[in-house]
């Protein structure tokens, strides 16, 4: 077996010495951790606070608005104002007829045409045997007379007496029927007698706005009838706009008439307003609020007035849209 034998002489080799790593002045990674973390932590902080401070809610810019809507049918027969127009209280906004009325008295007008009918009908009727009458007198006379002579036998003058009787009977009875129809034409309203030449001239009546406001929308058009209870057309009052907002029911111990609210706009800009009034019952969500396939969520109902009337023009530039509504909860 072969020995070994190791070299005993120093090598020439040697080890490559490393420089110690050099250590920054500054923890960038350590500090952009805390950073974040403090940054999450104030984050958290300032959701939870306001949670606890503030109560936020959804609210929709609205006008007080009014339908006019007519309590009988009427026809609409024109209009003076457009959709968008500014209308004072008092303007005329249409002219209109009542169509109920207008065929009330159409079928009056027709029955004082039927009575007149009738009228000349009898009046005729009574003039034909009035005629039959005198005739019938004259030729009892001429029989009268050949009776005496011993032409004629008396029973022709029974029976000519007869008809003279009957005649005279039947002209008592068609003067009656004279009578009740002129009766009856007498308790006509007078605006019938002379409904063919002025009843669409006299009849015809203005509808006034009865405030100030902007006619919104129309809904009916010339010549058109709308039935009782039916919107003609809307006006918006311009200075009537307020934030309806809508409210948890476990929000009612937070909120009091006359609390001042934070309104936030969708442009990110915030106005002041105090809460008017609450409604007593609740109501369901707008659409543009529901989450579809959830069921109707109900909601306790308050108006929100501006505090000032120097804001009425920024409040009136978000009509119908969302906003965000703001009560303070605590520190009050």
């Amino acid at each position: 077996m072969r020995g070994l034998h190791f070299r005993k002489n120093p090598t020439d080799l040697r080890g490559l010495v490393e420089a110690p790593p050099r250590r920054s002045r500054f923890a960038w990674g350590r500090w952009a951790y805390l950073a974040l973390l403090a940054i999450l932590l104030i984050a958290a902080l300032i959701y939870v606070g306001r949670n606890m401070v503030y109560l936020t809610r959804q609210g929709q810019v609205l006008f007080k608005k009014i339908d006019i809507q007519p309590t009988s049918e009427i026809r609409v027969l024109k209009f003076f104002v457009q959709e968008g127009d500014t209308v004072q209280s008092g303007d005329t906004l249409f002219l209109y007829w009542d169509e109920k009325g207008y065929r009330r008295l159409v079928e009056q007008e027709s029955s004082r045409q039927q009575l007149l009918r009738d009228l000349r009908e009898k009046i005729l009727e009574e003039q034909l045997l009035r005629r039959k009458l005198r005739r019938l007198q004259r030729e009892y006379d001429r029989i009268k007379q050949e009776v005496l002579l011993g032409v004629f036998e008396r029973s022709r003058l029974y029976q000519l007496e007869n008809q003279i009787e009957d005649t005279r009977l039947a002209i008592q009875k068609v003067r009656g029927m004279i009578h009740i129809l002129r009766d009856q034409l007498a308790k006509i309203p007078k605006e019938v007698k002379t409904w063919a030449g002025s009843f669409r001239g006299d009849s015809i009546q203005p509808f006034l706005a009865p405030e100030r406001g902007i006619v919104t929308r129309i809904e009916k058009g010339e010549h058109e009838v709308a039935l009782a209870g039916e919107t003609v057309l809307t006006i918006h009052q311009i200075d009537g706009v307020y934030v309806r907002a809508f409210f948890e029911p476990k929000d009612i111990r937070y909120l009091h008439e006359g609390d001042l609210v934070t309104i936030i706009f969708p442009d990110g800009t915030r106005g002041e307003g105090r809460l008017d009034r609450f409604y007593p019952a609740t109501f369901p969500l707008p659409p543009e609020f529901q989450k579809r396939f959830e069921p109707t969520h109900r909601s306790i109902v308050a108006d929100i007035l501006p505090v000032d009337q120097t804001s009425l023009k920024k409040w009136q530039a978000f009509y119908k849209m969302a906003v965000k509504v703001s009560i303070r909860k605590l520190f009050r």
